[in-house]
This record gives C-alpha cells, sequence and structure tokens, in this order.
C-alpha cells in the first residue's frame, strides 16, 4: 500500500504499516513518515528500472528496516538521488488536497503585520514552487549600508524535511558582525538558485543596485559568467581562501599537499604578479613530476586574478578579505540555533530562522547601547581634559569604531614625514623608507596604498598630507 507510483500515500496509512513493525512505545515522527514516503519512491524506481512489478519484484526480508532508515543514513552516492525524490515527494505534498501545506499563508500573513517584510519565490516553467527568499526590514537597512561586498554561498546540511539547502546573501557590518541580508529555501544549488537569490535581494531592496556591489566572495561553484548573468557586471569575483585549501587537499591526495601546502599558501598570498610567478616556478622545479600538481597549478594560473591577495587587496571595496568566512559563520549560527537534528516543514524552518534574526538583532542593539554609552562617557573626559582638540572633534561626529580608526590614523602619522619636491609634487614617506614615498601630484589626488583602495577610507598618507594645509 506504501509503495504507490509516486511514492505517496496519506500519512495515517503510512503510521498504520509502520506500527506494525515498531515497538508500541516507539512514537513516530513525521520525519519518519517523510523518510519512509522518499524511500518508498527511490524503490518504486528501482523496482521499474529493473522491469519487474510490485508482484514480481523480490523483496529482501529486512525491507521494513530498509523504509525507515533515516535519510541522513544515505551513502554519498545516492544523496543526489534521494534529494531528487524528496523534490517529487514535496511536489505531490504540495499539491494534495488531503495535506495541509501553511507556507504560503505564513509569508502572506508576515508580509500582512510587517510592511517591511517582503518575500519572493521562485517557480519552474510548469509553475511549481521551487523555493521562496525573504528579507526584513533590518536586513534591508542592513544591505543599503554595507552592500559593496557580499558573501555568497549554500548550506548543503539538512535544515529541513524536504532536504532543500539554506541559501543566503551575507555582509559584514561596522561591528564586524556577519549579517544575512538575504535568506533563502532553494531546491538545490544550481546557477539558477543563485540567480534568483541575487535578484530577489535587490528586488526586495530596490535602492541597492546591481551596480553597487564591488566584490563577491564565493567557492569554486561560481563563476564570472554566473556573476555577470546575475546583473553584477561592475563586481569582481573572487574564491574562498579556504575551500581552495580544502580542495587542494582532495584533489593532491594528504601525501604531496602535505609537502606542498606551505608554498601553495604562499602563491595564494603573493604580494604581486612578480612575486606569484617566482613561487609558481619554485614548485614546479621542486616537484616536477606530479600531474595533478600540475593540473592545479595551471588552473591557479588561469585565475589568478581570482585568488591573490595582491589582486584583493587592490580592489576597491574587498576590505582585505580573504574568503567567505561570514558565510560559514553565518551557517554555524544557523545549525546552532535550529540545532543538529532540526527536520521541520519549510515554514516551521522560516519561523525558526526568523526567531534567530530577532535574536541577533537584540544582541546587535545591547552592542549599539554599550558602545553608545562608552562614547558618552569618552565624550565627558575629552571635553573636560583637552576641549579644543582632534580627538574631540572626532568623538563628536564619529561613532565609537571609526574615532578608534582616527586615533590610529593620528598615533600612526608620527612615523611619517612631509616634502615638497622641487617639481612641486607632494611627498610622504616612512621615517626610514625615504626612497620609496607615496607621490601626490595634487592635494586632491587620492592615494593608492592598500588600505586607501581596499578599505576605502582616509588612509595615513593621505591624513599627514592634509595636516600640511
Amino acid at each position: 500500500m506504501i509503495l504507490k507510483p509516486n511514492g505517496f500515500a496519506d500519512a495515517s496509512l503510512i503510521r498504520s504499516y509502520m506500527r506494525k513493525s515498531l515497538p508500541d512505545r516507539k512514537s513516530i515522527t513525521s520525519q519518519e513518515v517523510y523518510n519512509v514516503r522518499v524511500r518508498a519512491l527511490m524503490l518504486m524506481k528501482k523496482i521499474k528500472a529493473e522491469g519487474k512489478t510490485l508482484g514480481s519484484f523480490y523483496f529482501k526480508p529486512d525491507i521494513q528496516k530498509q523504509l525507515f532508515k533515516p535519510l541522513d543514513e544515505i551513502t554519498h552516492d545516492f544523496l543526489d538521488e534521494a534529494a531528487k525524490s524528496a523534490r517529487e515527494i514535496f511536489y505531490d505534498y504540495l499539491n494534495d488536497d488531503h495535506c495541509s501545506f501553511k507556507l504560503f499563508k505564513y509569508l502572506e500573513g508576515l508580509a500582512a503585520v510587517d510592511v517591511g517584510f517582503t518575500y519572493n519565490i521562485s517557480q519552474n516553467d510548469n509553475g511549481k514552487m521551487t523555493g521562496f527568499a525573504w528579507m526584513t526590514s533590518v536586513m534591508r537597512s542592513n544591505f543599503e549600508r554595507y552592500h559593496s561586498v557580499i558573501f555568497l554561498d549554500a548550506m548543503k546540511r539538512r535544515t529541513n524535511v524536504h532536504l532543500w539547502p539554506y541559501m543566503s546573501v551575507v555582509v559584514v557590518n561596522d561591528l564586524g558582525e556577519c549579517q544575512p541580508v538575504c535568506e533563502s529555501i532553494l531546491m538545490s544549488e544550481v546557477n539558477e538558485a543563485y540567480t534568483f537569490l541575487l535578484q530577489s535581494a535587490f528586488k526586495m531592496c530596490p535602492k541597492v543596485k546591481p551596480l553597487h556591489i564591488k566584490v563577491v566572495f564565493g567557492d569554486e561553484f561560481f563563476n564570472e559568467k554566473l556573476i555577470q548573468t546575475s546583473g553584477l557586471v561592475g563586481a569582481k569575483l573572487f574564491y574562498d581562501h579556504y575551500h581552495l585549501v580544502l580542495n587542494q587537499e582532495k584533489l593532491l591526495g594528504p601525501s604531496l599537499f602535505q609537502m606542498t601546502k606551505v608554498l601553495l599558501r604562499s602563491l595564494l598570498n603573493a604580494a604581486s604578479h612578480d612575486k606569484f610567478l617566482s613561487i609558481f616556478d619554485a614548485i614546479l622545479t621542486k616537484f616536477p613530476n606530479y600531474p595533478k600538481l600540475n593540473e592545479l597549478l595551471n588552473k591557479y594560473a588561469k585565475i589568478e586574478h581570482m585568488i591573490t591577495v595582491y589582486s584583493i587587496d587592490s580592489t576597491e571595496g574587498s576590505f582585505q578579505r580573504r574568503g567567505s568566512a561570514p558565510s560559514e559563520q553565518n551557517h554555524w549560527s544557523v545549525v546552532s540555533w535550529i540545532g543538529d537534528n532540526f527536520t521541520g516543514e519549510l515554514n516551521q524552518l522560516l519561523m525558526v530562522l526568523l526567531e534567530r534574526h530577532s535574536h541577533k538583532c537584540t544582541l546587535t542593539h545591547e552592542k549599539l547601547n554599550q558602545l553608545h554609552n562608552e562614547q558618552k562617557t569618552m565624550l565627558y573626559q575629552l571635553k573636560k581634559d583637552i576641549p579644543e582638540s582632534e580627538e574631540l572633534k572626532s568623538a563628536e561626529m564619529l561613532n565609537k569604531r571609526g574615532h578608534d580608526m582616527f586615533l590610529d590614523i593620528i598615533a600612526d602619522s608620527h612615523n611619517y614625514l612631509y616634502k615638497h619636491s622641487d617639481d612641486r609634487k607632494h611627498l610622504i614617506y616612512c621615517v626610514g623608507h625615504e626612497s620609496s614615498p607615496r607621490i601626490f601630484k595634487s592635494l586632491d589626488e587620492r592615494c593608492k596604498c592598500v588600505d586607501s583602495v581596499s578599505n576605502m577610507k582616509q588612509c595615513v598618507h593621505e591624513f599627514v598630507l592634509t595636516q600640511k594645509f
């Protein structure tokens, strides 16, 4: 009875059959019922592939045990098939009149009570839902303020009964906190899913345009074509160093990876193109007969502009990041909040994730209050001790983090000197390094140093120059 051609049967019917095979005291969860549905569909496909019927197929004695086996115990080889079967079950579940699917009503209700909550639903060519994305007012505010660099990734760990991955767009605020600005649950990690996620983010936050994004960090699933088709024509894509190192070990194997990892790390951290070539040649000279290593190096040569430190740090708005660590931090935050064994419906997952979002907002608010109180105390002391100082002006105009950065520049500026050259250029050099000054042709020229370009702020060279006039 359970083995219907589409793997779908009424939950009460499945429970009744499961009850015959389980101890009376064992409770039957909705996740276990769903597991049976998915495994039944997978078994039906196997029967069909062998050209047999339910009557002619040989069922092993432990068939009940196999049907009741949790989906997370599926080996990696069969994981894609399980996810595919789960999607088919979901379509039946969504369109079955006997089942109560509350996601759409839940989304509509949230939007009705909070005008800041917006959502977008993805559909395939047949009009069936393949995922949804949402954004709150706080997410929108963070996206509007911190959108110059974004981090993209999908979490393949199971977070819902349908095995759909959680995907998000993440930014870092001025407190150094990773904040998701658009979250989604989508059927699979494919190009169309990321395109939908990004387009949803811009649709729900119209003040941020695709051209405003300067840098995108992600793993090697992405390519520049995907970024371009998503509308980010002005953004540069960089690969996450953490995932690059993981893939090095997978390709090279443990032994060769251990021998080459220091040089490979130096290759990624190259401070210039010449340094990259020098390390590249050194690796080839030291390890000449390793095809897998040659394959990796040839690949790196083609994507040098997407992996090297000097490329990242010379890009406006990169903030000298080295990868998508904020996305990984967000993933672990999701897992720690929902728990390792969470297997709820999509609407239940959405509810829990919104609770997490509310908790994160509370923590940020508490931190801001603490910093505000520290700033007030500092202002009082500065007005009392040095009332006409630059430090006081900074404290009155900037937040705590901005003021601390300004104090660091003031302290660092004592190590620099100014010189006006014979050809009317302005030279700023560090004491002891007179031979390599920063040269400004005019007072309004921006510095080209890493701090000024990647962090998009006034650097110590510009500060010293402006203090002279």
